[in-house]
């Protein structure tokens, strides 16, 4: 093989991988993260201080984005001990989910 066909080979297989572009969504995605983890705090923290109740819909959002983001990278770098981290999110996201709706349905004043 030749310099050129070695260059052109490695051309293909990074074609589309740009890797400054895919680090600068890292960094959003876990700011983005954060800020949803602590935007969700401080409605959950002002809902106890003007209301005196808790509301576990706002915990239920952030645990669906870890379970989301384990999964999700947990099948592309096809890591098991990911994806089980996934499912436990999943699972507490579903937990928090149902309290929270039973949580609505208990306080309804429509009824």
């Amino acid at each position: 093989m030749n310099k050129e066909s070695i260059l052109e080979m490695s051309r293909q297989e990074n074609k589309n991988k740009d890797l400054v572009s895919k680090s600068a969504e890292l960094d959003a995605s876990l700011i983005a993260g954060i800020a949803m983890a602590v935007l969700s705090l401080v409605f959950y923290a002002a809902q106890i201080a003007f209301q005196g109740t808790l509301n576990w819909g706002l915990f239920a959002i952030i645990t669906l984005y870890n379970a989301v983001l384990n999964i999700v990278r947990g099948i592309k770098i096809s890591k098991k001990g990911v994806i089980f981290a996934g499912v436990i999110w999943l699972l507490l996201t579903i937990l928090l989910s149902v309290t929270h709706i039973c949580t609505l349905i208990e306080t309804s004043t429509l009824y």
